[in-house]
């Protein structure tokens, strides 16, 4: 009887690292959003997959404040172009709530970690 091949294969973290940026987060974490009244904000969703300054400690203190603004800038200050009170402004002058954008924020992390869930390494 032979024995079983349990050597595991290498992997190229380069590769790696390509392929979930392509197949999981897409461009990065920031995703662009287009409100009806022609503009557009960019909210940032935490997958824990490339170094991140300080931003999940951020979102997690203002969560334990629930405090539900802090936790909208946080989310809207991830694009280094737009300040996140101006981004705030332009959502809510859209006619939306803090509470619209935790539900996008909430379903947009919940399908980049579906396909993060689905992903598998083409070593």
């Amino acid at each position: 009887m032979s024995k079983p091949n349990n050597k595991r294969r290498r992997i190229n973290m380069a590769q790696f690292k390509d392929q979930v940026s392509e197949q999981v987060v897409g461009e990065g974490s920031l995703i662009p959003v287009d409100l009806p009244n022609g503009e557009t904000v960019w909210i940032k969703i935490a997958v824990n997959l490339e170094e991140d300054d300080d931003y999940a400690d951020r979102l997690r203190e203002a969560g334990e404040n629930n405090d539900s603004e802090a936790m909208a800038r946080v989310v809207l200050s991830g694009h280094p172009d737009h300040d996140a009170d101006e981004q705030l402004l332009k959502w809510v002058d859209a006619g939306y709530t803090i509470g619209d954008l935790g539900q996008l924020v909430g379903a947009e992390t919940n399908a980049a970690r579906d396909r993060l869930a689905a992903f598998r390494y083409r070593g």
